[in-house]
């Protein structure tokens, strides 16, 4: 299906229901919270990740090594930063 979509310049969104069940039969619709672009950010909560949890805990190491380093007390949080919705 990706391969499908890549080929024909689309995003998994913007297949039907109908044609994603021609990739495979037991897809339903509920496939379409599990492409989401909010869901997939969210899901990638390895190290490093974009989730959510991830960004506030290198926020917090960040502000670690900045005390240590320089000495100066920051306090950055997640409600600091807005993040901008573009899909």
């Amino acid at each position: 299906m990706v391969h499908f979509c890549t080929l024909n310049h689309l995003a998994l969104d913007e297949l039907s229901l109908e044609q994603m069940k021609t990739f495979h039969t037991l897809i339903e619709n509920d496939i379409f919270e599990s492409i989401n672009i909010h869901t997939c950010v969210n899901e990638r909560s390895t190290y490093g990740g974009p989730s959510h949890s991830q960004v506030s805990n290198a926020l917090n190491e960040i502000q670690k090594q900045i005390k240590k380093i320089e000495g100066i007390d920051i306090d950055y949080s997640l409600q600091e930063f807005k993040f901008i919705e573009t899909f």
